[in-house]
């Protein structure tokens, strides 16, 4: 959607969920992945991660790429690579149909991710990660902030609202 030059842009940011029937599935997955993803009580978030849906520390998660031109699909690497920092994971581009985390540039979708381990249930050959503002006019400091908000749900990070301790 070709928008004019003086024009916002507008970009909706949605938390991806599993159908109602995959729910247990995607638990089991999640204990499989982590252990310390079990039900522990208290609330399933700590600060602003979901607890129950984290990578097991230490995970190389490989990154496909579905669509996109290749100088896209690398900077969407390059600043996705920021969490390795905070995050005991490793991000890598693969081309492996069963890729943990595959991205998509639709730009009629907007952004949006799965939250952390929630994506092993999606199937293969859909996205988990859709970063639709890569494929519209921004500055390259834009497409940073998406791409680090959308990988960082891809780790396991949801809003700060969604927290017990939000109060609201």
């Amino acid at each position: 959607m070709a928008t004019e030059a003086n024009e916002p842009s507008i970009v909706v940011d949605l938390n991806m969920v599993l159908p109602v029937e995959l729910e247990q599935a995607a638990a089991m997955r999640a204990v499989e992945e982590r252990a310390s993803n079990a039900p522990q009580g208290g609330g399933a978030y700590e600060l602003a991660v979901a607890r129950a849906k984290l990578w097991r520390p230490g995970r190389v998660l490989r990154v496909r790429f579905l669509d996109g031109t290749a100088t896209v699909q690398q900077m969407a690497l390059e600043a996705a690579q920021e969490w390795t920092q905070y995050a005991n994971l490793t991000l890598v581009a693969s081309d492996d149909s069963d890729a943990e985390l595959r991205v998509s540039f639709d730009p009629a979708a907007g952004c949006w991710s799965f939250v952390g381990t929630d994506a092993l249930l999606r199937p293969t050959d859909m996205a988990t990660i859709n970063l639709g503002i890569l494929g519209r006019p921004a500055t390259p400091s834009d497409w940073r902030k998406y791409v680090l908000h959308e990988f960082g749900h891809a780790i396991g990070c949801v809003h700060e609202h969604q927290t017990p301790i939000a109060g609201i």
